[in-house]
């Protein structure tokens, strides 16, 4: 099984599959950084691919004046849509994250020096490929289920390949956006552990290089996150609709009904697993910085003064992050997007309801 060594073998396979994707090219260098390469090829590409996939629901699956139709159109869309503005937007940020890849080397190579001896990514690795396993068992199962209980005819064979090639387009950056904060969470655990015996003040000059990295990273990622959570939202409102709309009427075979409510229990369950965890390992790193005030606390050096400023600095940090502004990048996010799906699916049942009547 993979086992990365350091930061930059992790980061160094994720710039593999950006250039394939169409998102910015990094190559890394022999001086041991990463560094932007001015490549549109694949940008222009995927884009037009993208554009090719949209304008397939549009010519050969035209949609109906009627609820179901439209929500069909919005479930296919969606993906897409998610997909452009992932490509587009990190573009836009290409710059910050050139700068963030770097300043994780940098930290991760002082923290290897400040402790005297090396921190190993082989856990992270190995973690990481079980859940890329995990969650790519659960597409598939999907697909399949699908494929099996509603494609009857060409144009939902068509829909079908379309929706999924749309979902598969953007399925890489889901961990990414989960692999950064677990990153950053682990160099907050390797210096805490590097701590002992160490002056306070070149604790607190070592502290200096992380403090920014959660703030950078929230930073540049807030808008992919507000996409991710508002994308993941209504794809839960609407399959849930859909397969229930499906469901009650009992038309399906009850092995199809079956097999149809598992793998959406299931495939729900672990889109939402992703969401939790990205959202866990940005509060663990605020967790940690409570850690380390407390470390120096317990560790009273001579000058007080100097103590007094450190205080300040933890006093003034914020108790959670922020995406954009709209909501805490907190665990307790999950409970308000499952409260919230359930609340639309009722709306939408009921709005049905009355269009029958």
């Amino acid at each position: 099984m993979w086992s990365p060594n350091d930061v930059s073998e992790i980061l160094v396979v994720f710039c593999k599959i950006w250039t394939c994707f169409g998102l910015p090219v990094y190559k890394f260098n022999v001086q041991g950084n990463f560094c932007l390469e001015k490549s549109l090829t694949f940008f222009v590409l995927n884009l037009s691919i993208l554009t090719v996939g949209l304008l397939l629901h549009v010519v050969f699956i035209p949609v109906a004046n009627n609820l179901w139709s439209h929500i069909s159109f919005c479930q296919y869309c969606i993906h897409y849509v998610q997909t452009f503005g992932i490509v587009i937007f990190s573009h836009v940020k290409r710059k910050e994250f050139e700068e963030i890849f770097n300043d994780l080397l940098a930290i991760e190579s002082k923290i290897r020096l400040f402790g005297g001896g090396s921190f190993g990514y082989h856990k992270l690795g190995k973690e990481l490929v079980v859940f890329v396993i995990q969650q790519s068992l659960l597409v598939t199962i999907l697909a399949i289920a699908n494929f099996f209980t509603t494609a009857e005819t060409t144009e939902i064979v068509l829909y079908l390949l379309g929706y999924y090639f749309g979902y598969l387009s953007n399925f890489h950056f889901g961990f990414f956006l989960l692999i950064m904060p677990k990153i950053g969470f682990k160099l907050y655990c390797d210096f805490i552990n590097s701590i002992n015996g160490q002056p306070v003040k070149n604790v607190m000059k070592m502290y200096g290089k992380l403090y920014s990295l959660p703030v950078s990273l929230v930073k540049t990622l807030q808008g992919f996150i507000l996409l991710r959570v508002f994308s993941t939202f209504t794809i839960a409102t609407l399959d849930i609709f859909f397969a229930i709309s499906l469901v009650i009427p009992q038309e399906l075979p009850w092995f199809k009904t079956f097999c149809l409510i598992f793998v959406n229990i299931l495939w729900l369950s672990g889109l939402l697993l992703n969401e939790f965890l990205i959202l866990l390992y940005f509060e663990k790193m605020l967790e940690q910085k409570l850690v380390i005030c407390r470390l120096i606390r317990n560790n009273r050096p001579v000058r007080y003064k100097y103590l007094d400023l450190i205080y300040l600095r933890f006093n003034h940090e914020p108790r959670h992050f922020t995406v954009c502004g709209l909501f805490p990048l907190k665990c307790t996010l999950i409970f308000s997007v499952v409260a919230g799906v359930a609340t639309q699916v009722t709306y939408l049942f009921q709005f049905v309801n009355k269009l029958e009547q």
